[in-house]
């Protein structure tokens, strides 16, 4: 069930954002989610500490996040501060938010917000945002966003993380109440009431005097309540800063026991991770959060590198051009390893074959074949171009001339016919004609006459004879095509067989003494069967060759018509018998033997089929496969021409595969880790292969490729039959990568769009090619990233069922330390940290770091990533000083000096307190004043409160001058309406009370919001109402309900600290020390939170500094004003009493 906390809790005021600015709280229902990260506030502060746990105070005239902190401008009337400006970084591309497809992107909840922090504050912030695990430090990134959606989607978890924090687990609220309310630290909250002879004189005297008097008299004498042992309620030394023991540590980190790998910690979370790894639903893809140093990444590391090898090794995958439908690659499923081996058995077929191509035309056989076909063919022509140049020969023409028949080329496909006269055997003009007939009687006219009609028939029989050669070429050229296509047949077969080998699976099959055995037998027959060929006979002297065609031999060499015709001339051949007697006589011969060699191969394939029986069934990949090949190698056969040297272009691109998975060095299920998750590294991207082409106008066209698009793919597709982990943050900030990830796991199918990204967003999408694929997406992000997509999301909500969450800490305990101990041998012995051992009070201050930063008394930090950080630095000081073992100051000096170099800002707010420039009264009494603390940052701060009652029947009974002036949200609007149900409960509950109490955050130039100053307020207006005087020196932090109870809050530790910095500067420049007169007051509920600094540790247990732990404000009141609860709540009533009778009119500050 799906819950967003319909109620809100956000502990702590935040100052720094103007109302219009600030985020509201949203209810609606989502998950709740543990920890999260710092941010940067509306002031550009960082803030820390969970949520709304303190104010964030926002100072004027501040520039940017990285500006020193400003002097307030002083005036008598404060001026409103201008609002705070951000230094964003780079702004996010623009790109993908202009094109296309991007406005259904944007659409998207958490794409929306993504985009929003990265509009306002760059890589930085979004970074910022990223690191967040506490509802302070989302607070502050929020602080630093516009008003609307992503604002308000970050605060609202901000604050469900701390209602989550502090409202379950370990010690309940109702709980802490009992245990804190024993009856002799709870104060009596009603007074005695006045009785005895005063009261009775006071009753009876009609005079104003006398009656004033008695009742005085009667009120001196009546018994007060005492008030309770505040002592008790302070809280131990012991409790306010976890130590270990260290006789229990090891001298060394080195010398600490080897740990088991698992992670420390973190079994729940680990537990879950597995779970969702071995659960091969596709709905339980696994999202892992948790905050950064973890180990969310190292746990998915470790978990699957056993998991995985155990599983099944998937397949390649290759693309394959499909000769049928160039523009639609084959995908092709082949077994790990084979992939690669089909790429170059496919480039070794096609780079052999215009070689072997050529050898087999052109020698052997086949060669000579081809050579007594055009041999037939010239033999053919010349004999018939013979016999007509007998019969031109014979004719004569009048005048003693003769004719001559020529052809020549007229263009293209066209030839000139013409016939010329002679004379002698040799073509003359017609000049010379006329000169030869001179004396003879015959007219040139008369010549001419008889030559053309003797050359008509001729002419017309030369054209017969030419369309008779041309026939008898065209049939030789159809029957060598013929021969080169079985030829081409042949060729591929022989090439191929290995691809046909390795596709088919059988490669590794044909390697055993069955098939030894079988091709041996295949030998022997074949050899008898030539045995017999060879002894045929034809003719008397010639033999037979049989190949890929019929050819007839003399003495082991082919015979053509012209060889034939000379060994007939030498007497070597009978003279009656022609070639075409001879050829015919080769055919009938060749028959049975053709019979029987097709019975030899028909027993033989048997024979191997037999070997076969038993195989497997072939499955559909390879099937497809084979069929693959079977077309690549029919396209070859029908267009070897290509490859001839006359082909234009490189027929190779014809025959485009690529290997988009290799699984050939994968042990099991493969394991894919994606850095850059951009849309082309993730999905790949496709190449039409498309040729520009210049046209003869000079514009330019786009040539199809011959081989199709050319495939790549991406990570999402290496990790099919496996993993792919993601970083979840990077994947919504890439253009188009969540939405296009989301659709292809619902769909069960990768798709490779044509020019990637780009195509994808361009007016006109590239094609999309989808590839059948099975994958496990692992996420590992930030828990509001999970909780905002489980949310607004139904594909991660439906597909992400596997959860995995890394706590932020966990309780120490025995085996925690030693998990830890183990965790710094590692470090310290790792050979590639070179660090220094660390030695045994070293160690203790790691611990009590590791503490420090869970803020915890009670657990240690699961942020491994910054305890290690830590002892690099440590480790480095130790150099510096000289030592070669870190010691105790070591790590204490890496501590301080991280705090002194982000400490700018803490120096500059200590000067202004210290100068007065920002007032606050750490000393005396003061009735309707106090001091709230804020958070700003990792430092904690006073703010001066002032509080005036005064009468006015039907009033609010609480204003706040901060809401008149619209500068608060809806955080503190509901504290005060706590403090005002609480304040009814006490006075109102049969009259209505007729008084009014203001109440004002003093130099607040900026917003408010937030709850932790609620018991603050509270004490406040009870001394306002009674008169009663509070201690200046102690500041106060908690938030309360209607019925008094002191609630949780945060930043605990950097209130105290700061508070505590504050107080020791200011007394510092006055030359003075802390003598008693300062301390906290805290919720109770907050002691497991404490970790505090040592100085502060020394000075509560020297008495200098107090910290005391409440449940209720009755508690609180005897703290700070030393008299009982009952009295100051009497005198609040009197005063109330007072204004109703209409005697008190004026202001009871």
């Amino acid at each position: 069930m799906r819950k967003f906390l319909a109620v809100m809790l956000s502990f702590g005021l935040v100052w720094g954002s103007a109302p219009a600015a600030r985020a509201q709280v949203v209810t609606r229902a989502a998950a709740p989610v543990a920890a999260v990260p710092s941010g940067v506030g509306a002031a550009g502060y960082t803030t820390h500490g969970p949520s709304v746990n303190g104010f964030t105070m926002t100072l004027p005239v501040l520039t940017g996040p990285s500006a020193a902190l400003p002097t307030p401008v002083l005036s008598a009337r404060p001026q409103a501060a201008p609002a705070a400006v951000m230094t964003p970084a780079a702004a996010a591309p623009s790109a993908f938010a202009a094109a296309a497809g991007a406005q259904a992107v944007e659409r998207h909840p958490a794409l929306s917000m993504i985009s929003a922090v990265q509009k306002a504050g760059g890589q930085s912030l979004l970074t910022q945002l990223d690191a967040a695990k506490t509802p302070a430090q989302f607070e502050a990134v929020a602080a630093a966003l516009p008003a609307g959606a992503a604002r308000e989607s970050i605060t609202a978890f901000g604050k469900s993380l701390a209602a989550q924090k502090f409202g379950g687990g370990g010690e309940s609220m109702a709980a802490i109440y009992d245990n804190s309310r024993r009856a002799e630290l709870m104060p009596v909250e009603t007074a005695a009431k006045a009785s005895g002879f005063w009261t009775t004189v006071a009753g009876w005297s009609p005079l104003g005097s006398v009656r004033r008097y008695a009742l005085k008299k009667a009120e001196d004498a009546r018994p007060k309540a005492a008030t309770i042992d505040t002592d008790k309620l302070k809280v131990p030394a012991e409790k306010l800063r976890w130590t270990p023991d260290a006789k229990a540590l090891p001298a060394k980190a080195s010398e600490a026991t080897r740990g088991a790998r698992r992670m420390v910690g973190q079994d729940r979370a680990l537990e879950s991770l597995e779970f969702g790894l071995k659960i091969e639903d596709p709905g339980y893809n696994v999202i892992v959060s948790g905050a950064e140093g973890t180990g969310r990444e190292t746990a998915v590391r470790e978990m699957l590198s056993e998991l995985a090898p155990k599983r099944a090794t998937p397949g390649d995958l290759v693309a394959a051009v499909n000769f049928a439908d160039r523009d639609n690659p084959h995908v092709l499923k082949m077994e790990p390893g084979e992939g690669a081996k089909f790429l170059a058995a496919v480039d070794k077929v096609v780079e052999n074959f215009p070689g072997a191509m050529n050898k087999a035309l052109n020698q052997g056989e086949v060669g000579q074949l081809r050579k007594q076909v055009q041999a037939q063919l010239e033999a053919g022509a010349a004999d018939r171009q013979k016999a007509f140049q007998r019969e031109v020969a014979q004719v004569k023409v009048v005048g003693g001339f003769g004719i001559e028949i020529s052809a020549e080329q007229a263009g293209e496909g066209k030839i000139n016919v013409r016939a010329a006269i002679t004379k002698d055997g040799k073509a003359i003009s017609p000049e010379e004609a006329q000169k030869a007939l001179e004396g003879t009687g015959v007219t040139f006219q008369q010549a001419m006459a008889d030559a053309q009609a003797k050359a008509k028939p001729l002419l017309q029989k030369f054209g017969e004879m030419m369309q008779s050669s041309g026939a008898e070429a065209e049939q030789a050229q159809m029957q060598l095509m013929m021969l080169e296509q079985k030829v081409a047949g042949a060729v591929v077969s022989e090439l191929a067989a290995d691809l046909a080998g390795l596709v088919s699976g059988a490669a590794n099959r044909e390697e055993d003494e069955g098939h030894t055995a079988w091709r041996a037998s295949a030998e022997k027959k074949f050899k008898a069967w030539e045995t017999k060929v060879a002894k045929v006979k034809v003719g008397g002297i010639f033999g037979i060759a049989i190949g890929e065609g019929l050819a007839i031999t003399y003495e082991g060499k082919p015979v053509s018509p012209k060889r034939f015709a000379s060994l007939k001339e030498a007497g070597k051949v009978d003279a009656a018998l022609t070639w075409e007697a001879l050829v015919g006589a080769a055919m009938a011969a060749v028959q049975p033997l053709s019979a029987e060699l097709e019975k030899v191969q028909a027993g033989i394939e048997a024979e191997h089929q037999k070997l076969h029986e038993n195989d497997l069934p072939m499955t559909a990949d390879r099937q497809r496969a084979i069929e693959w090949v079977q077309s690549f190698a029919q396209d070859l056969v029908m267009g070897w021409r290509a490859f001839s040297t006359e082909a234009e272009g490189d027929p190779a691109e014809r025959y485009n595969v690529g290997l988009l998975v290799d699984n050939a060095k994968t042990k099991g299920a493969p394991v894919v880790f994606e850095p850059t998750p951009t849309f082309n590294n993730l999905f790949g991207y496709a190449e039409d292969n498309k040729k520009i082409m210049m046209m003869p106008n000079g514009g330019m066209v786009k040539r199809e490729g011959p081989g199709g698009p050319t495939l790549k793919a991406g990570s999402f597709l290496k990790a099919n039959g496996g993993f792919l982990v993601l970083n979840l943050l990077d994947t919504l900030r890439e253009p188009g990568v969540y939405q296009s990830l989301m659709r292809m796991i619902r769909n069960g199918k990768a798709e490779i769009v044509e020019d990637g990204l780009v195509g994808l967003m361009t007016a006109k999408q590239g094609a999309t090619y989808p590839i059948e694929t099975k994958v496990k997406v692992v996420f590992i992000g930030a828990p509001y990233l999970k909780m905002l997509l489980a949310h607004n999301d139904e594909d991660f909500a439906r597909l992400f069922h596997a959860a995995a969450e890394f706590d932020n800490s966990f309780k120490i305990a025995a085996d925690t330390v030693k998990g830890y101990l183990s965790f710094m041998r590692e470090v310290v012995t790792s050979g590639t940290t070179n660090l220094l051992d660390f030695g045994r009070e070293a160690i203790a201050g790691v611990l009590e770091s590791a503490a420090a930063m869970a803020e915890s008394n009670e657990k240690l930090t699961a942020q491994f990533g910054l305890v290690q950080t830590l002892m690099h630095e440590a480790s480095f000081w130790a150099r510096q000083a000289g030592r070669e073992l870190v010691a105790r100051e070591d790590v204490d000096k890496a501590v301080s000096e991280r705090v002194e170099r982000q400490g700018s800002g803490r120096r500059r707010m200590k000067e202004l307190y210290a100068n007065g420039i920002f007032r606050v009264q750490i000393a005396g009494s003061e009735v309707g004043q106090n001091n709230g603390l804020a958070v700003m940052g990792d430092f904690g701060v006073p703010s001066r409160i002032t509080y005036s009652a005064y009468a006015r029947p039907g009033s609010a009974l609480i204003v706040s001058a901060d809401q008149a002036a619209n500068s608060t949200g809806s955080s503190f609007d509901k504290s005060i309406a706590d403090i005002k149900g609480f304040l009814n409960n006490l006075f109102g509950k049969k009259r209505t009370v007729p008084v009014e109490v203001s109440i004002a955050f003093e130099q607040q130039y900026g917003g408010i919001d937030g709850d932790s100053a609620t018991q603050t307020m509270t004490y406040g207006v009870l001394s306002a109402l009674s008169g009663v005087k509070i201690k200046q020196g102690i500041a106060m932090t908690g938030s309360m309900d209607q019925k008094g109870n002191v609630q949780v809050i945060g930043g605990v530790n950097y209130k105290i600290e700061g508070y505590f910095d504050v107080v020791a500067e200011m007394l510092r420049l006055k030359g003075r020390e802390m003598d008693g007169e300062q301390g906290i007051m805290i919720p109770v509920a907050n002691i497991p939170d404490l970790t505090l600094r040592a100085d502060i540790v020394a000075a509560v247990k020297a008495g200098k500094f107090h910290i005391w732990a409440v449940s209720h404000v009755s508690q609180g009141v005897e703290i700070l004003t030393g008299e009982p609860y009952s009295e100051v709540l009497r005198k609040a009533e009197l005063y109330i009493a007072s204004v109703r009778a209409g005697g008190a009119v004026a202001d009871k500050k």
